[in-house]
């Protein structure tokens, strides 16, 4: 937002330095084609996501080298940090979906929320099919921290061997 306001700042004053009065329409046009080229990087970032994300390869090509994920244990709040480490997690829990559809994507600027939907099929035989809430955020064109909510103590019970 802070570089909206500035690129609006320097056209106004770029067109009043040259004696020019500048035309707020086409200003304001500038910003909004700004914030939906962001928003559009975004979506793109996370439709990349998700597209390998469902069929589990070339999901990672999009993620940040220091990436953040929270989620798994609503008492730990702390991030893992890491590409790596979110591929580990990503690995192990890749065993326990075998589909994957996004329901919902609310894109606004570098954050989103997607409400993605999975079908499941744990150790124990048990199928059932599950929402998981998932908050982005986006740091220099790629995917930088995820945050995910779920019921925890459902996928607790069931991965218990």
């Amino acid at each position: 937002m802070k570089a909206l306001a500035l690129a609006a700042w320097l056209l106004i004053s770029s067109g009043a330095a040259a004696g020019q009065t500048p035309d707020r329409d086409v200003v304001a046009a500038d910003i909004l084609t700004a914030r939906t080229e962001k928003t559009m990087t975004t979506r793109g970032l996370l439709e990349t996501y998700y597209k390998g994300f469902a069929q589990k390869k070339g999901w990672d090509s999009v993620l940040s080298d220091d990436f953040k994920f929270v989620g798994g244990d609503m008492t730990k709040t702390a991030p893992i940090v890491g590409k790596s480490a979110y591929v580990e997690i990503i690995k192990r829990f890749s065993l326990l979906f075998t589909a994957m559809r996004v329901k919902e994507m609310i894109v606004a600027g570098d954050r989103a929320c997607v409400i993605a939907n999975y079908d499941y099929v744990f150790p124990n035989g048990k199928s059932i099919n599950g929402d998981v809430a998932e908050i982005w955020k986006v740091r220099d064109g790629k995917l930088d921290a995820l945050t995910i909510f779920f019921d925890t103590l459902t996928f607790h019970v069931l991965t218990e061997k």
